[in-house]
């Protein structure tokens, strides 16, 4: 078995294009050795974040109100989307690649600001000032979620990293961290939008 360190280096978010299904386009090797897919690897900063927009199944935009420090989703044209950028713009972060469901971190970057999403004791989320970290580091579990991606439909769920069975979801249009039903669905899975590529997000 390959230890962490016979690893290679692993670019997961190709810079030259927005592709958040990476996994399926990785050299095949990687994608086969899975000891490589663990450990130290698997919580190493894995390429460049990529910026995307969500909409919930009511088509309500992702937006982060500065004020409230909070993400809710509200009804906007494109012109507006784009009125309120950067606070509807988010950032994912890749975390070593883990096949179809790799590890990212989120966050929304201000002028100035970086917000990171974190999950706390309490299954309640809140928005941190801080960067992305380039290593998780004990503690730093919190700010990890699972991405599933829907492939060909444009459709993402994040599950938690800290409390298993538990998933990003739209709540009264509030971003929270809810247990997942079957009846609730529609309400764990997001519409995802990449930002364009002259955007400097």
């Amino acid at each position: 078995m390959a230890a962490v360190d016979d690893c290679p280096e692993v670019a997961c978010a190709p810079e030259a294009d927005f592709d958040l299904d990476f996994a399926h386009v990785m050299e095949s090797k990687l994608r086969e050795d899975a000891s490589c897919l663990s450990g130290e690897a698997l919580l190493k900063r894995a390429g460049l974040p990529i910026c995307i927009m969500l909409k919930n199944s009511e088509q309500k935009v992702l937006f982060f109100s500065k004020k409230k420090e909070m993400a809710i989703f509200e009804e906007m044209s494109d012109g507006e989307i784009e009125d309120n950028a950067p606070w509807t713009k988010f950032m994912l972060q890749y975390y070593g690649c883990d096949g179809s469901t790799p590890l990212v971190a989120i966050s929304v970057r201000g002028e100035n600001k970086s917000y990171l999403l974190t999950c706390k004791s309490d299954k309640e989320l809140q928005f941190k000032d801080s960067d992305f970290p380039d290593k998780i580091e004990d503690g730093d579990n919190n700010i990890l979620f699972w991405l599933n991606i829907v492939v060909g439909r444009k459709k993402l769920e994040f599950k938690s990293f800290l409390y298993p069975e538990h998933y990003l979801a739209c709540e009264e249009n509030k971003l929270v961290l809810k247990e997942e039903l079957d009846s609730e669905e529609a309400s764990t899975t997001f519409t995802y939008m990449t930002c364009k590529r002259k955007e400097n997000c």
